[in-house]
């Protein structure tokens, strides 16, 4: 990135405030996305990482990165963002703690990758999927597994979500492209 584009927001006051614009509207998806649940325990299903991933294949790693952030500061000062209505500080420490946290560095990845062209093909946005993804279970399943152990974290961490992992996939697989059409 050049030093011109990464100053620019400073330099032209309008782009940031339409950048902060897209970032507060992005957030309020993932918020929105967090109310479309399947109640399961100890972690429940949700659309957040669908959004996440769809933000940042969309708008890169900046404003995806800046939105999850925006996302965890609202649910953190309370705001019931987080999946059912939840907020607070304590659901940082909850068994889902892990995914919630991984949705930062998902977040960026998806959105570098994007952003070096790695997601203008299905098969890319599949390989994209995955890797941003580990970014979300990898830190979700340990967590959950210092509650439950490593045995039931795997079964309660993974299993219940492989379904909707598939369909998550698709869906992006669809979307992504239109929106790379519209881009061009």
């Amino acid at each position: 990135m050049s030093v011109s584009r990464t100053f620019q927001p400073i330099l032209c006051p309008k782009l940031a405030i339409q950048q902060f614009g897209l970032v507060l509207l992005n957030s309020c998806l993932i918020a929105i996305s967090a109310q479309i649940t399947l109640p399961l325990q100890p972690v429940p299903i949700t659309l957040q990482s669908f959004s996440i991933l769809l933000i940042a294949f969309v708008f890169g790693s900046r404003v995806a990165t800046w939105s999850v952030a925006a996302y965890l500061l609202e649910g953190a000062m309370g705001l019931p963002v987080f999946a059912g209505g939840t907020s607070g500080l304590a659901i940082f420490m909850s068994p889902s703690a892990g995914y919630i946290f991984g949705f930062l560095p998902a977040a960026f990845v998806a959105g570098k990758l994007m952003e070096q062209g790695f997601c203008q093909s299905r098969i890319r946005i599949a390989a994209s999927f995955f890797i941003s993804n580990f970014f979300i279970y990898f830190p979700g399943v340990s967590v959950l597994s210092s509650f439950v152990g490593l045995k039931n974290g795997l079964a309660l961490g993974i299993t219940p979500f492989l379904g909707i992992l598939t369909a998550k996939l698709f869906l992006l697989m669809a979307i992504v492209p239109y929106f790379w059409k519209r881009k061009r």
